[in-house]
């Protein structure tokens, strides 16, 4: 499996030329709006209402899809000067890292 290098050149591109910073390009690449900000499209509140009617928690589950999930943090998150290591199976199962990825880029 081969990763989409032309796309990868072209958003490389764009962003060296637009200077736009990583959550702006995540932002631009879910399609999310100042009209409709949600980061997951495919979660529909008309949808779920209707199809987890007798969820328990569908208000949760409506505001996640309407919102996105918000999580509250304890404390403030450290910085982080070094990266850390993959995780061994990134390293062990590459292939079907690569393949996954190129499956979401296309």
């Amino acid at each position: 499996y081969y990763l989409n290098k032309a796309l990868q050149s072209v958003l490389s591109e764009f962003v060296r030329r637009t200077r736009i910073g990583l959550p702006e390009l995540v932002e631009l690449l879910r399609g999310q709006t100042s009209d409709d900000f949600r980061p997951n499209k495919n979660m529909i509140p008309a949808v779920l209402r209707q199809a987890c009617r007798d969820y328990k928690y569908l208000p949760h589950l409506l505001d996640i899809a309407e919102s996105g999930a918000r999580v509250p943090l304890a404390g403030p998150l450290p910085r982080q000067s070094v990266r850390p290591p993959n995780h061994r199976s990134a390293d062990e199962r590459y292939n079907v890292l690569v393949k996954n990825i190129r499956r979401d880029q296309d």
